[in-house]
């Protein structure tokens, strides 16, 4: 679509930005200097942009402030600076779903970019754009899940998501959730996240034995909603020699409620946590107790201990969330 647009003459174009409504833009290294500024499109309400960012363009789309009627925004796998993500945010007036996934641009084959910049995100003046959708805000996906810990290393988190009362989907780096100092065992999840949550995902830069202190941070969050709790953790080199059971494909249990193993997120298999147990606490504190006792590998006995029919060496394909739509289905449009 972005490719055809960008081919009609200027007469063409305005009428066609008139009517869009959905716009995918993928980054095949071309100019996209035609199309003046996509977010001023007045049926525009979702926007998709895979592989966008300031190395690789100068791209001249954002509008006047409080302007844009885009409700989904998708900014996936971009080196977009603070800045620019600001100003995209303030150019929308009432966002429902936001996604922006960072990394660092690789040159495509034959071409030299300049020098990649720092990549640190400025965590306060993000939080303050994200803010002022606080009331319209269903999703957030904020992470750089292919470069753990990189990108919001050097910046404070969050100091409280609480005012986005209408959240109820959270993706989130666990750099922008906890400081690097204090950890997980100083942590408030009731300070930080907002009550009504549904739907929590932390990727954690940590190493698998830090699941305990996670989950027990995670069972004294207060939101009485949660209906699923998500962990991944970074590739570890070491992880199959250590707990080779991690390999192992869940079997044969569907009464089930928690699953710890591989899983597919972020183009590899990592080593992730689910639980969906309603009510979740009571289980988290009991696991995060277990786990400071016998240590991880007694949770993975737990797991198979009446399962026979296991593979070995695969990851449960739980879809890719930094594939996946922002939206997470259609928008209403009511």
């Amino acid at each position: 679509m972005s490719s055809l647009l960008e081919k009609l003459p200027a007469e063409l174009l305005d009428i066609v930005l008139e009517s869009l409504s959905y716009l995918d833009k993928d980054d095949d290294h071309d100019s996209y200097e035609g199309i003046s500024s996509v977010l001023a499109a007045p049926q525009l309400k979702k926007l998709f942009c895979n592989g966008f960012g300031s190395v690789a363009h100068a791209y001249p789309w954002v509008c006047a402030p409080g302007t844009s009627n885009v409700r989904s925004l998708t900014l996936n796998y971009g080196n977009f600076t603070t800045p620019e993500v600001v100003e995209i945010l303030g150019s929308c007036k009432a966002l429902r779903k936001i996604k922006i996934c960072w990394t660092a641009f690789k040159s495509p084959p034959g071409r030299q970019h300049q020098a990649l910049p720092k990549f640190d995100v400025d965590t306060k003046a993000l939080l303050v754009a994200l803010s002022a959708h606080s009331q319209t805000l269903e999703r957030i996906v904020l992470t750089n899940l292919r470069q753990e810990g990189s990108t919001f290393k050097h910046q404070p988190p969050f100091n409280s998501l609480q005012q986005f009362c209408m959240l109820r989907t959270l993706r989130i780096d666990e750099a922008l959730l906890i400081s690097g100092g204090s950890g997980w065992q100083a942590s408030s999840l009731n300070r930080n996240l907002p009550p009504a949550l549904k739907t929590l995902v932390i990727h954690s830069s940590l190493e698998i034995e830090s699941l305990g202190d996670i989950i027990m941070a995670c069972s004294q969050y207060g939101g009485t909603k949660l209906t699923e709790l998500q962990i991944t953790f970074a590739p570890s080199e070491e992880l199959e020699d250590d707990y080779p059971d991690m390999y192992r494909v869940e079997g044969g249990e569907d009464d089930k409620t928690w699953f710890l193993g591989m899983m597919a997120y972020g183009g590899c298999d990592r080593a992730a946590f689910r639980c969906w147990e309603q009510p979740m606490a009571p289980l988290l504190a009991a696991m995060a107790e277990s786990i400071g006792e016998n240590g991880i590998q007694h949770l993975l006995d737990m797991q198979y201990s009446e399962s026979t029919d296991s593979e070995d060496g695969e990851a449960v394909d739980d879809g890719d969330p930094m594939d996946e739509d922002v939206d997470g289905g259609d928008d209403d449009e009511g």
